[in-house]
């Protein structure tokens, strides 16, 4: 996380009790997805029902007709986790629905010792080049802990991400339309939630790599994303 990208690495078991209710409120996020897909919710609802839509950035569709032009892109402190969430039914996709592919991407840090830093990239390819569509967060600026949600489109999946050389990437399911369309409010609802951790324990708790941590675990738990994928995520690269 290069320059006022990275803040520094969290310590979220300070305040298990607020980032678990905050974290909740995310899953009924996930639920909405859920329910667009005919798939029953297991959580209660504690927010009143968004509108999802399908976003017009997302990554391009390799099966259009119209071509599209080249492009020039120590261990983890875990996160509260709900002990209530078990599986109930299997994750299953429309009969019309585009199948996407999301990943965990990570990039090489200035340091040994600074954090990586991570986006999620949604392509409709499995291929190392394909295009991909990033959602991520950087500084703000300010120099306290920060961030600001963003969405790059057009991007080869593995490649530069700006100065930071790609380091890394993890496959963490397929997800359809519906969850596609509501990315971008999972990415600022979860930067909300760093920005207030880091605002009342420290500028330098929480950063790219929690914000991350809190979409997965809310697609997981609302079984958008295969089980154990939140468990992968935990263990990829976090410095150097």
């Amino acid at each position: 996380m290069g320059m006022a990208r990275h803040g520094q690495h969290v310590a979220s078991h300070r305040a298990p009790g607020r980032v678990l209710r905050c974290r909740l409120q995310l899953v009924f996020l996930a639920q909405q997805a859920a329910s667009a897909i005919d798939d029953p919710p297991t959580t209660h609802a504690l927010l009143p029902p968004p509108m999802l839509h399908v976003h017009p950035s997302l990554p391009h569709n390799p099966h259009a007709t119209t071509p599209s032009p080249p492009a020039s892109a120590q261990q983890p402190t875990r996160l509260p986790r709900s002990a209530h969430t078990h599986t109930l039914f299997a994750h299953s996709s429309p009969p019309n629905s585009m199948v996407a592919y999301l990943w965990l991407v990570w990039y090489q840090a200035n340091t040994k010792l600074s954090p990586k830093h991570w986006a999620l990239a949604v392509t409709y390819e499995l291929n190392e080049r394909a295009y991909a569509t990033f959602y991520e967060i950087m500084g703000d600026g300010t120099g306290m802990g920060q961030f600001v949600p963003a969405v790059v489109r057009r991007v080869h999946l593995t490649g530069t991400h700006g100065h930071q050389p790609y380091d890394g990437k993890l496959l963490l399911g397929e997800i359809t339309d519906s969850v596609l369309g509501a990315l971008e409010m999972y990415s600022e609802s979860a930067v909300e939630l760093v920005n207030s951790h880091n605002r009342k324990r420290g500028l330098g708790e929480s950063n790219c790599q929690d914000w991350a941590i809190i979409i997965v675990r809310s697609l997981e738990d609302s079984l958008l994303l295969p089980r154990g994928t939140l468990t992968k995520v935990e263990k990829c690269p976090r410095f150097g």
